[in-house]
């Protein structure tokens, strides 16, 4: 087939979102839309290819599995940690996010991309917090926020910046956990731990897939009252205030 035909065909929109379909999601976000004016125009343009890239919601054909985003996951490894048990140190994350001499960090600048994707399919529609607060007896406060468009990773981000990642807090972690209620760890009435986050999960509503779960040792109020409270050294250009409120789950304590 010569230049001329390949040209040809690539001019013609259906067939250029064919090719450009075959192509993975970090080359298709990253480079494709570069090569001109044309392309960039038939990605943004394109439900299919826009779903690839996790900027549209999903078509629903996911065959009952949860599929993550791969371009997030390698960005932002911290917020797919998954695993409760083992939360994320607040700081690791932040120095992911801007070392001390990149003044210019890609991941906050005003209207990154990053922040309209979607950090799973299908689209998350309510976001749970469990915050464990206090030095060794640990109490648990929770609540649930209301995504009506569906949990972007802008938000999922911000609500964790909120909560934690934007609090000068000493010795403070945080963790994802991408929940499935069925997979739950079993709730025990009396934790042989100080704290039991089984607790604080069982209360919350069935159909809460991501909940964030600030985790420290300092003492501190129920989160920020306001933007001024939470520092902006790491905060990406466009992030928004998005405190949860919380209320008291349950205080697991030496005496059950």
């Amino acid at each position: 087939m010569s230049t001329a035909t390949h040209q040809a065909l690539l001019a013609v929109p259906e067939c250029l979102e064919m090719v450009l379909q075959e192509l993975d999601p970090t080359t298709l976000l990253v480079s494709a839309q570069r090569v001109c004016k044309t392309w960039r125009d038939t990605i943004a343009g394109s439900q299919r290819l826009q779903r690839k890239l996790f900027f549209a919601p999903s078509d629903g054909r996911t065959d009952g599995a949860r599929i993550r985003n791969p371009l997030l996951a390698d960005a932002l490894p911290a917020f797919f940690n998954t695993d409760l048990r083992k939360p994320t140190r607040s700081d690791s994350v932040l120095e992911g996010l801007r070392s001390a001499d990149d003044q210019d960090a890609p991941l906050l600048r005003k209207g990154a991309s990053w922040r309209r994707m979607y950090p799973e399919y299908p689209v998350t529609f309510k976001l749970g917090v469990i915050e464990a607060r206090g030095p060794s007896q640990l109490s648990f406060y929770s609540g649930v926020l209301d995504v009506p468009g569906g949990i972007t990773a802008g938000k999922l981000f911000d609500v964790a910046y909120t909560m934690n990642l934007g609090r000068r807090l000493p010795e403070s972690w945080f963790a994802v956990y991408w929940r499935e209620k069925e997979r739950d760890p079993p709730l025990h009435a009396y934790s042989y731990k100080c704290g039991n986050e089984e607790v604080a999960l069982s209360r919350m509503e069935g159909d809460i897939k991501i909940v964030v779960y600030p985790k420290y040792h300092a003492k501190s109020k129920h989160g920020p009252e306001s933007v001024e409270d939470v520092d902006a050294r790491y905060a990406p250009a466009d992030y928004e205030f998005s405190r949860v409120s919380l209320a008291h789950t349950n205080s697991q304590d030496w005496f059950g």
